[in-house]
């Protein structure tokens, strides 16, 4: 989802830039079937929650798929070029990729001269896959003047990257004072608030993570996101009376950066558009349960970078939150790491970036 909600920012944010662009945004694999994509989702679902939890990480640090001789490389070359290559009966003047294997049968259907296009890959994690990485790729749009510096290092020239942020919806630039938007959402105005996000499938350890606040002694709000997940939202709510402490518990919402902007600490996974909206309203953030391979890099990142502490254990949340807000001069320092970091403007200016290469392409020709 998040490689989807990327380009949906992008094109939110050129479609409010200019009048006449036109976008068209597709999963290749629909080519085949409409149902591989569902069928791949299903999948990861299935392999994160499942035992082999630990094997999505070991492939995405393996040289058993981003190895220019792998079998699964070659692989995957084949069927997102076979796919991409239907698309380009639209004759597109760009082309942007948020997913490092569209990124690979772009830059393949380049190297063998049926493209032409100018291809932009857009990172949408803090860090970029080997498979991303080609020389074909014209522009690299990285979220961090770090991992720009890691590209160099691999042999990437400097003026193809450009450090601009994970593409963000727009909105999420919009400055509105927490007081504010606590008084619309109708929520407490001076408690402490924390916002736990389940992510559109309600998926994690959010039932466990809410009950652990059972004997938590100090004031405090529970914003509680668990997508489409209309049991567990039930259940939560039930446990409100017991634990003693407020909880607003919300569906599917279109709403996150209210939340965000009204909240004083998020807890979530390492996510990469999650943190870099997070990022772009200057919110601490606690991060639970990362899937290996992209999620164990935003979180190294969000470490080292001083926004966010790691919660190994469910257990230890309360203690982690209570002591931060016994701690002020420690949330302030976090938040204003995280604002160093923002790029609430993302999504804007890679539209930008893209106008001008289709203002370049048009001159061409």
């Amino acid at each position: 989802m998040g490689h989807i909600r990327a380009f949906q920012a992008i094109e939110k944010a050129l479609r409010e830039i200019s009048g006449n662009v036109e976008v068209k945004g597709t999963d290749p694999l629909d080519y085949y079937s409409p149902k591989v994509p569902e069928l791949i989702n299903q999948l990861y679902l299935w392999m994160i929650k499942s035992p082999l939890r630990g094997l999505w990480g070991a492939l995405y640090e393996s040289n058993i798929i981003s190895s220019v001789h792998s079998p699964f490389r070659w692989l995957i070359t084949q069927i997102y070029a076979r796919a991409i290559h239907e698309s380009l009966k639209d004759s597109p003047q760009v082309i942007v990729s948020t997913h490092p294997f569209i990124t690979l049968g772009a830059a393949s259907l380049k190297r063998e001269g049926i493209l032409k296009t100018p291809l932009v890959y857009v990172a949408t994690d803090f860090d970029v896959h080997p498979l991303g990485i080609n020389e074909e790729v014209d522009i690299f749009v990285v979220p961090d003047i770090s991992i720009g510096m890691k590209l160099k290092e691999m042999g990437v020239p400097e003026e193809k990257i450009k450090v601009l942020g994970i593409p963000i919806d727009p909105i999420f630039s919009k400055e509105i004072s927490k007081m504010e938007l606590r008084q619309k959402l109708g929520l407490g105005e001076t408690q402490p608030t924390v916002l736990i996000i389940g992510g559109g499938f309600g998926i994690g350890p959010i039932e466990k993570l809410v009950s652990s606040f059972k004997n938590f002694k100090k004031p405090l709000q529970l914003l509680v996101v668990v997508g489409k997940n209309e049991e567990l939202k039930q259940r939560i709510e039930k446990m409100e009376k017991d634990l003693g402490i407020e909880i607003e518990v919300f569906g599917y919402i279109e709403n996150i950066d209210e939340l965000m902007g009204a909240s004083d600490l998020v807890i979530t996974k390492p996510g990469g558009l999650t943190i870099a909206e997070a990022l772009a309203k200057n919110l601490p953030f606690i991060l639970i349960e990362p899937v290996g391979g992209q999620e164990e890099k935003n979180l190294e990142f969000a470490i080292e970078k001083g926004v966010a502490i790691y919660a190994k254990q469910i257990e230890e949340i309360p203690k982690i939150i209570g002591e931060l807000f016994e701690n002020p001069s420690q949330l302030e320092l976090m938040r204003v790491q995280a604002k160093k970091l923002a790029h609430p403007n993302s999504a804007r200016e890679i539209a930008m970036l893209l106008l001008e290469l289709t203002a370049q392409k048009k001159k061409e020709n």
